[in-house]
């Protein structure tokens, strides 16, 4: 709800709008952070296998998609925001 509130104001007050380039920014980011997550999976899966955590191909990709959704979003939006 704060992240809302702060993305909120930002855009009110700087009377910006969202354009087309910018949904087109947002795709190809969502892309590239889900790949990055999965080469990091990837490389570190011997390790989780060695540990006991045995995973299957389904939860590989479960653990990727499943890890872009909550905070971790809501912090790299925010990052974006501050960035620009």
């Amino acid at each position: 709800m704060l992240t809302g509130v702060i993305i909120g104001v930002e855009l009110s007050r700087n009377e910006t709008s969202i354009t087309f380039g910018d949904w087109i920014k947002l795709f190809i980011f969502y892309i590239l952070s889900t790949l990055a997550r999965a080469v990091m999976i990837a490389t570190f899966l011997p390790c989780l296998r060695k540990s006991g955590y045995g995973l299957s191909q389904k939860e590989f990709y479960v653990i990727v998609w499943g890890g872009l959704r909550g905070a971790l979003g809501i912090t790299l939006g925010l990052m974006v925001a501050t960035d620009v």
